[in-house]
């Protein structure tokens, strides 16, 4: 599979023939690569599970992250309480903090508290460019559009005369920047009569206003460490990621190994923000070696449709409903019966994919070939609603870019090889697994508490493809060569 490219669109002017080769090979084009972007598979970001344990009266680190710097607009979703202990007075604070220097400075993106003893929704956006620095800037004075930065959720207990008499409660679910569409205008109607050059160019300036605004980078999963499960017949969390639902497949992967001559299992679960969860999928029982070696390990994938079969059944019986852009959680699980029980659980990834089914207000653009005489309104307003569908309807283009957690003892992070280049942080000993079972490998040079990059198109892992990288804390691809 190649790198999909996104043509460019000639501007008109009065006068100037409208053909066949101008409406096939760039409008067309640029509306069916915009659609394969609405569409496009990518690794789902891991989040950590709920703090519950944070009592102290001095900001505690719970989720730190590395992040590509898409805009200047940071998004936020979370959910904090405090549990209240002898007074109602207890105060919950959290604060999110941005580290240009990779840690030696921090600047205070985001900072709220509150009283609440029950989980309040902090969903949001921040301008950093509005933000003060604290030394008579700006946080953007910082940062760079394009640069890779790392970034620490901070959690701690307010006016409190015991720090011990209550605690924070906070649930992560994603932490990231968000691009905007920039150009936008309505698209033209239209109508039986002479064509107007203007109106083929709103076409044109909104397609590029879309495309301009898609996402240049895409992260990673993180796969924390293996889990050793040594009791038998409980499910045990392995991994957990969020994302905002788009493309209705989920594609689950899992690694693990059990006692000898023993079985194990995992299942997966999707979760609302009102706390319903259902059972997607749960695997078959996988014969275990009992080996602790990474390349030993058995991985074990399913590709769920949501929409369709027993999880859509289950998805509806626990009141769940599907909607695009609307956040959702999969907890991955394993369970082993072997006695005595144990089970290695080595990682988990969970990735977006689409079986490719149309949103109800897009529609398949018309096939212009030579010699077409008759352009009429009615395959053009086929252009202006397909653009509307991209823009804000059933089709909206994701412009969020999650940053990655950075797991202690991590056991690497996978993704969907979609842009040219990989960046990673803190590489040592790493190494890029990928084609079937991870059996291909590509040693990475050791960058200790810096970012490294490579050229994935020379390496030759197949666009589309997904792969692992081990020895790494974080890792994010890019369409660009970024030097902070």
């Amino acid at each position: 599979m190649t790198h999909p490219t996104f043509p460019l669109i000639p501007e008109m002017e009065s006068g100037q023939v409208f053909s066949a080769a101008i409406m096939r090979y760039t409008h067309k084009a640029a509306i069916e690569y915009l659609l394969g972007e609405s569409h496009a598979s990518f690794a789902v970001p891991h989040v950590r599970t709920p703090s519950t344990d944070v009592y102290q009266s001095e900001y505690q680190t719970i989720w730190e992250l590395l992040g590509y710097h898409a805009s200047h607009t940071l998004y936020y979703k979370l959910a904090v309480k405090i549990n209240y202990g002898n007074a109602i007075d207890r105060e919950w604070h959290y604060r999110i903090q941005v580290s240009p220097d990779l840690g030696a400075t921090w600047y205070t993106a985001r900072e709220a508290t509150g009283t609440d003893n029950t989980y309040q929704d902090e969903d949001g956006a921040v301008d950093l460019s509005a933000v003060a620095d604290g030394g008579g800037g700006f946080l953007t004075d910082h940062l760079n559009v394009g640069g890779l930065y790392k970034w620490r959720l901070q959690v701690k207990c307010g006016n409190m005369p015991d720090p011990a008499d209550c605690t924070v409660h906070l649930v992560p679910w994603g932490i990231g920047t968000r691009k905007a569409v920039s150009g936008w205008a309505a698209p033209p109607t239209f109508a039986a009569g002479a064509s107007d050059a203007a109106d083929a160019n709103v076409l044109r300036a909104d397609a590029n206003a879309l495309y301009a605004a898609v996402p240049q980078a895409t992260p990673g999963t993180a796969q924390p460490w293996y889990t050793i499960v040594s009791f038998t017949e409980t499910w045990t969390e392995l991994s957990r990621v969020a994302y905002r639902y788009r493309g209705d497949q989920l594609r689950v992967a899992v690694a693990a190994s059990g006692w000898g001559n023993e079985t194990w299992q995992w299942r997966a679960s999707l979760q609302d923000e009102a706390g319903n969860s259902a059972v997607i999928h749960t695997s078959a029982e996988i014969w275990g070696d009992e080996a602790l070696d990474a390349d030993a390990y058995a991985w074990d994938t399913a590709t769920v449709t949501l929409t369709a079969g027993d999880a859509a059944t289950a998805i509806a019986a626990a009141g769940i409903t599907l909607t695009a852009g609307e956040w959702y959680r999969v907890v991955v699980e394993i369970y082993t019966t072997a006695s005595p029980g144990r089970v290695w659980g080595f990682g988990a990834r969970v990735d977006r994919l689409s079986s490719g089914a149309l949103g109800g207000d897009y529609a398949v653009p018309h096939l212009w070939a030579h010699g077409d005489t008759d352009i009429g309104p009615t395959n053009l307003n086929v252009y202006s609603d397909d653009l509307t569908a991209l823009y804000s309807g059933s089709e909206a283009l994701g412009l969020d870019v999650p940053f990655v957690d950075v797991v202690e003892n991590s056991a690497g992070v996978s993704l969907v090889h979609r842009k040219r280049y990989l960046y990673t942080f803190d590489a040592s000993g790493g190494t890029i697994r990928y084609g079937a079972g991870y059996a291909q490998e590509y040693g990475l040079s050791d960058a200790a508490d810096a970012w490294g990059w490579v050229d994935l198109e020379a390496i030759g892992v197949p666009y589309g493809a997904a792969y692992w990288v081990s020895g790494v804390s974080g890792a994010v691809e890019s369409d660009a060569v970024t030097q902070d």
